[in-house]
């Protein structure tokens, strides 16, 4: 119990590094995923999204806190995307008196609150801050589905989301305000939290440290284009890229398709059954198919899929995704070359990992976790063109 009043403390004590008239917000938002949290703990962790892999992470969290024998931090276990989550989550209810379940569930609420001030602060740095404004970027990401429910339990995706906004803030921190030595222990910093992804998406370290560095230099922005060719040609070029890792005679890249495929909840042999299960999924042979596996991933299920309301819920959080790239797609223009080029890269540092997700998921269900480590990206991007194009229209008005 005071291990986890401890981290309930903790998250709400970043309201300190919040300037005042802003902080009610973020207070709101830790209080709905404490609250959900709560909910699910009373309910023995039988809430939507929570009765699966959380219940599985949370049996083994327990083995570690009442033996720490059972510890394993061997290369390349430690890179499997579970063990290393495993194991630190074990490690606090050790120190803390052993295993908890309140605990496990608070140690994630805090990892949320860390989520919501990366946002803060990259908002900062955008240029974002107007109290509204600010407001509605955190009311939109926090009510989003899957990042009301997936950052509320014991799962990974909350520290996923941490990785990519710490890595992302470096790189718009280098562009605004030109390297700094604290940005290469932050990095390192992320790398750890890195380790939460599963070993076949690994990848997704090294392209979105590529990416975060030509956005640091300014290098990393969407052409200017009247038509849809760019995107096509970027997705195409994902594709091939996965094709001339599976064309690579180690065994450890050659099954890399193999290896997302294990990623997925419910093993292979469970798959072609699930209700969910949309059947398409990338061919290494046909590098092309990554346009359909990525439409499919951001759009099913489809109308005649439907069929529970759970359903309906992956139907609104796929329609607020395309809502987004509207807006960002509709403001993009009006902003200053320098406002473009950030915007533009948080477009391209999400289309990215939510192609590299696309390729191991074949169903929508999963498909509703996988989206929640990248999707402040798209909030933010999104919200902030349509902000940063008012305050241009103000200054030539």
């Amino acid at each position: 119990m005071i291990g986890g009043i401890f981290f309930i403390v903790l998250s709400y004590s970043i309201v300190f590094f919040i300037k005042k008239n802003n902080a009610p917000v973020f207070f709101l938002a830790i209080t709905t995923h404490l609250t959900l949290g709560l909910i699910n703990i009373a309910l023995n962790g039988q809430m939507p999204g929570a009765d699966a892999d959380a219940q599985t992470f949370f049996l083994k969290m327990s083995s570690v806190a009442t033996d720490l024998s059972s510890l394993n931090f061997e290369y390349p276990d430690i890179l499997n995307g579970s063990l290393f989550f495993i194991n630190v989550y074990g490690l606090v209810q050790y120190f803390f008196g052993g295993s908890s379940f309140f605990l496990a569930h608070m140690i994630s609420i805090f990892g949320s609150s860390l989520c919501l001030l990366l946002i803060y602060k990259i908002c900062l740095l955008i240029g974002i801050t107007n109290r509204k404004n600010i407001r509605l970027i955190v009311f939109i990401y926090t009510l989003a589905p899957g990042i009301l429910l997936y950052q509320s339990y014991i799962l990974r995706e909350v520290w996923q989301s941490l990785f990519i906004l710490i890595l992302v803030w470096c790189g718009i921190y280098w562009k605004t305000h030109g390297f700094r030595p604290i940005l290469i222990p932050l990095i390192v910093f992320s790398y750890f939290i890195g380790m939460l992804f599963h070993h076949s998406l690994m990848y997704t370290l090294l392209l979105v440290t590529m990416e975060v560095v030509l956005l640091g230099l300014g290098r990393l922005k969407v052409p200017t284009s009247r038509s849809l060719s760019t995107y096509i040609t970027l997705i195409i070029a994902f594709g091939l890229f996965f094709l001339l890792i599976s064309m690579s005679n180690t065994p450890q890249e050659a099954n890399i398709i193999d290896s997302a495929g294990n990623f997925i909840e419910g093993a292979s042999g469970s798959i072609e059954d699930a209700r969910s299960n949309y059947g398409v999924t990338f061919s290494t042979n046909q590098p092309w198919t990554i346009l359909t596996s990525l439409t499919y991933y951001q759009l099913m299920p489809f109308p005649h899929k439907i069929s529970s309301f759970i359903d309906l819920i992956s139907v609104y959080e796929n329609l607020l995704r395309l809502y987004l790239i509207w807006i960002w797609w509709k403001n993009r223009k009006k902003l200053s070359t320098s406002d473009k080029n950030i915007v533009d890269g948080l477009i391209i540092i999400w289309i990215s990992i939510e192609a590299i997700w696309s390729i191991g998921t074949f169903n929508w269900g999963t498909a509703a976790r996988h989206h929640v480590p990248a999707m402040a990206l798209l909030v933010i991007a999104a919200l902030s063109s349509k902000f940063l194009s008012k305050s241009v229209k103000n200054m030539k008005g």
